[in-house]
């Protein structure tokens, strides 16, 4: 009797439903420490409705609260740098201007934020009903992946954070107020790029997982001519259609941020390591503040290189569709020579470029041209430095 119980038991586990939307979904919890932390910082203004991803008025809160925080932050931080001797005109401006800029950077995240939250919250929604539709194809995601990048990014980025907090007070004989209060506005500008990040890899691996799915049902060998794919093409076009249209939702949301995010990181860089470089040639500098200023440049580094490979790798998985499509279509006029073939030319033209303003595309190669014209302007900077007065 008590094994008859025990097994129906264990059937009963065996079927309980896979939960694909809501707060209770596999990817939810894949990446609920991440929506935790973007909500407290005030760029996450949604809520569950039900399973389905809506705007939160309550939330939005958070983003109004960090909005007047980051304005009474940043008129402390100034208020001390007009009070402090820097030694070098070009460190005391360079200094301010770069705190301002990023401050700057970090108000048009949360209003960006603030405006797009229904877009951001379809993207969303559409995610999850696209899972559903894998799944009902027999390919159902663990979202493994995705939480062990979630966890392995918060224990490097609270590593990190602690390294510059500790590297900071020492170095600038700070307070912890103080330099804690001048970490929170930096802190928010990378949460906000590891939240577009986040969202553009999900997107990334689902291109790449649709691609391998196309690749498995193209009968590529002689004896399967006369065998019809489990998934036909007409389901694959239009799965890729729907991840097309987040990540072009995408583009026009973050159009601006990626060039505020780009020019913000790399200003920051390069005057980074031009202190750093600086301080080293000169005798009787303490190696604390250049220590600093080399965790600081990995911090900066790390997101540069996170932002430029997911609008690369999401960009390369979607182009990919085209060419698997024509296989495809090459299987099927090979296997009925009467039968009219439609073309993939329009999968071909439509590419998913993440771009700057209008102004380039955000991928890979744009990052070696971004450290080739950075090391130029750091040459140039080191050439013209000024003498300490």
């Amino acid at each position: 009797m008590k094994n008859l119980v025990s097994s129906n038991t264990g059937k009963m586990k065996a079927k309980k439903p896979v939960i694909l939307r809501g707060s209770e979904s596999r990817l939810y919890t894949a990446v609920c420490p991440f929506v935790y932390i973007f909500r407290i910082f005030g760029v996450a203004p949604y809520e569950f409705a039900d399973d389905t991803l809506v705007p939160s008025c309550g939330n939005a809160i958070f983003s109004f609260v960090w909005i007047f925080g980051y304005s009474y932050i940043i008129y402390g931080v100034l208020t001390g740098f007009y009070h402090v001797d820097r030694g070098s005109l070009l460190l005391g401006h360079t200094e301010t201007v770069k705190t301002v800029f990023n401050f700057l950077v970090s108000l048009m995240d949360i209003f960006i934020a603030l405006y797009y939250r229904l877009t951001f919250t379809k993207i969303w929604n559409s995610i999850q009903d696209y899972d559903e539709k894998i799944r009902e194809l027999g390919y159902a995601r663990s979202e493994r992946r995705a939480g062990i990048f979630v966890w392995s990014a918060l224990v490097v980025a609270f590593v990190m954070i602690l390294f510059i907090h500790r590297l900071g007070m020492f170095a600038f004989v700070q307070s912890w107020w103080d330099n804690v209060s001048y970490l929170l506005v930096y802190i928010g500008t990378a949460i906000s790029i590891v939240k577009f990040s986040s969202i553009l890899l999900l997107l990334a691996d689902r291109f790449q997982q649709l691609n391998q799915i196309a690749i498995n049902n193209i009968p590529v060998k002689p004896r399967w001519i006369n065998i019809v794919p489990v998934v036909n093409a007409k389901t694959i076009e239009r799965l890729h259609d729907d991840l097309m249209v987040m990540g072009e939702a995408l583009v026009s949301m973050y159009s601006w941020s990626l060039m505020a995010w780009v020019i913000n990181l790399s200003f920051h860089l390069v005057f980074n390591l031009y202190f750093v470089i600086d301080w080293i040639l000169k005798p009787g500098n303490a190696w604390a503040l250049v220590f600093c200023l080399l965790s600081w440049t990995v911090a900066f580094t790390a997101q540069l290189i996170l932002l430029h490979y997911s609008c690369d790798w999401a960009s390369t998985e979607a182009s990919k569709m085209a060419y698997i499509m024509l296989s495809w279509k090459r299987w099927l006029y090979t296997r009925d020579r009467g039968l009219i073939v439609e073309t993939s030319l329009h999968l071909k033209m439509r590419r998913l470029d993440f771009t700057a303003a209008g102004c380039f595309d955000v991928n890979l190669p744009l990052l070696r041209s971004i450290t080739a014209t950075l090391t130029t302007y750091l040459v140039i900077l080191l050439q013209f430095s000024e003498t300490p007065q």
